[in-house]
């Protein structure tokens, strides 16, 4: 072989070799970061190396988007409950620029003892970019076995819809352990508005409050995390529709456009196929079910009462729709909560309005209440809600049966003055004009 053959020969051995250096690189680098990604939780966005001791966490970036430690909201919780911080706010952390960045660290103190729950959440969306559960003790460093390798397993029931105002059961008794029992239920929202109502984590129920107002119907993700007798756990989500009653479609059975009321079964506020429909010349005619729960949307129109009295009662009333006396009196009677919220209450009758709740709770928020020809009176046996309404005309009343009922008038606008009774109820908020007395 002469010269030049071996070296072309040995040129292409040179080749050969680097490209195997440049791939056998570029693959382990590539394992290195799956195996990160892998040692991460299954729902994670951020890649997070935590490292807990019996008193202090400490979270580091390992990978994923940086983020503005103000935007950033840590959430511990564990056996003896739950800590909550946002992440500019602790003092023990490298953030010289306030941007939670790769190979950034933060650590906080705990008091916790056996496995703790280690959530990051951003604030504004309240997006879940992480979780993870660890271990206190120092001689387990893994984390515990969840969900499928255990076999506990969380399960939600829930309508997937409610309305503004309303609230809605959340059921976990469908989650499972074949090999023990369930010992906690924890219920949290993820994003969106509303809160939880949760009596006690050893029950499955709970119950979400959807939010008094919403502009356009809004998603709303709720968390249930399970733990068994063994300290594993399992989480599982739900979406549930807030649903803008504004902008709902009613029932319309005569086909003429004005819509209908319904008896609204599941009493989450929104019409579902099958609930009974309540005509809109049914209601002005007079409605008497004291055994139902009665839904009216804004696009039913005005329910006028014009010659002959409008009597409606039912087990609940919810009403987005406007009711003028024109020339006879309105009167509507529940034996629970009537809502009444953002709907407009024109008495030009000297029968007037009235409005009673006979066990329950009386929501006129936003409401504009005009007494100018005739009285309007709001009768509860509970709560009178009268929070950033307007009221003018001169001639209302509050009527509150029992001493232990609250009065809210925050940022209510009074033409002359609202009197109310008892005298000696509370009453919660100031008003932006005029005033409230008994």
């Amino acid at each position: 072989m002469d010269d030049r053959a071996a070296t072309e020969t040995l040129g292409v051995i040179l080749l050969l070799a680097l490209v195997i250096i440049l791939v056998t690189t570029i693959g382990l680098g590539l394992l290195t970061q799956t195996s990160a990604i892998q040692a991460g939780t299954e729902r994670s966005y951020l890649n997070i190396n935590p490292e807990l001791t019996p008193s202090e966490l400490t979270l580091t970036h390992a990978g994923g988007p940086s983020f503005h430690a103000s935007n950033l909201t840590l959430l511990l919780r564990g056996d003896t409950g739950r800590d909550r911080y946002t992440l500019s706010d602790l003092a023990e952390s490298d953030l010289g620029d306030g941007t939670f960045d790769t190979g950034d660290s933060v650590t906080v103190s705990h008091g916790f003892t056996g496995y703790v729950d280690v959530f990051l959440y951003s604030s504004g969306t309240n997006e879940r970019l992480y979780r993870a559960v660890r271990s206190t003790n120092l001689s387990t460093v893994s984390t515990p076995p969840t969900g499928g390798s255990t076999g506990v397993t969380a399960q939600i029931a829930a309508l997937s819809q409610v309305a503004e105002v309303f609230s809605i059961t959340l059921d976990g008794s469908g989650s499972t352990d074949p090999d023990g029992s369930i010992v906690s239920y924890e219920w949290m929202i993820t994003r969106g508005p509303g809160m939880i109502v949760e009596d006690d984590t050893a029950t499955p129920t709970a119950e979400y409050q959807a939010p008094t107002n919403v502009t356009g119907n809004q998603n709303v993700t709720v968390e249930l995390t399970v733990t068994d007798d063994d300290g594993n756990t399992d989480t599982e989500t739900f979406v549930i529709t807030v649903v803008d009653i504004d902008n709902a479609t009613p029932p319309n059975e005569d086909g003429k456009g004005d819509g209908d009321g319904f008896i609204d079964t599941n009493r989450n506020g929104v019409y579902d196929e099958g609930e009974d429909i309540v005509t809109k010349e049914q209601l002005e005619a007079g409605y008497n079910d004291p055994d139902a729960d009665l839904a009216i949307y804004p696009e039913v129109g005005e329910l006028r009462a014009t010659g002959d009295p409008v009597n409606i009662t039912a087990r609940t009333i919810t009403a987005g729709t406007d009711f003028r006396a024109n020339g006879d009196r309105i009167s509507l009677t529940a034996e629970g909560d009537i809502r009444i919220n953002d709907v407009t209450l024109d008495s030009n009758t000297n029968d007037g309005i009235t409005i009673t709740s006979t066990n329950g709770r009386i929501l006129a928020n936003r409401t504009f209440i005009e007494a100018n020809n005739g009285p309007i009176e709001l009768n509860s046996n509970g709560d009178i809600y009268l929070e950033s309404a307007d009221l003018s005309g001169g001639s209302y009343a509050a009527n509150l049966t029992t001493p232990s009922a609250t009065l809210y008038v925050d940022q209510l606008s009074v033409d002359g003055t609202l009197f109310y009774d008892p005298n000696n109820i509370a009453v919660n908020g100031s008003t932006n004009q005029g005033s409230v007395s008994s």
